[in-house]
């Protein structure tokens, strides 16, 4: 498949979220906005370093020199979690036709469901050591 196929095969999940689309400023105060209102620290989880990168870009401005108080830990998903069948299953179960890989929002439960899958799995072997 080309570049432009899957460039395009993916373009029907843009503004799939109505009022989403926001320039950079705008996103850096939505993103405070939604964390100041979560009801606990978010654990922040991905599985490439550059994502965390972006991430941590889009909340510092000149603003918000400092990422939102709420935010708790970050969590990097190794090679070896996120290539676990357990993983893997539940990560590919998450993704549909309409909400498939490389969408943001999609990714995001996608890594959710793998890890807690993930977790619920290691659970015994870590009360073994």
């Amino acid at each position: 498949m080309s570049v432009r196929h899957q460039w395009n095969a993916h373009l029907p999940v843009l503004h799939r979220v109505p009022g989403a689309a926001c320039d950079r400023r705008q996103l850096t105060n939505r993103l405070h906005a939604w964390f100041k209102d979560l009801p606990e620290p978010a654990t922040l989880v991905y599985d490439f370093g550059g994502d965390w990168l972006l991430m941590a870009s889009a909340l510092l401005d000149a603003a918000h020199q400092k990422p939102p108080p709420n935010i708790g830990d970050k969590l990097h998903l190794d090679s070896h979690t996120i290539t676990h069948p357990v993983f893997e299953k539940a990560l590919n179960f998450t993704y549909t036709q309409d909400w498939p890989p490389h969408h943001a929002l999609a990714d995001a439960r996608a890594l959710r469901a793998g890890y807690q899958a993930w977790d619920q799995f290691m659970e015994p072997l870590r009360r073994i050591q």
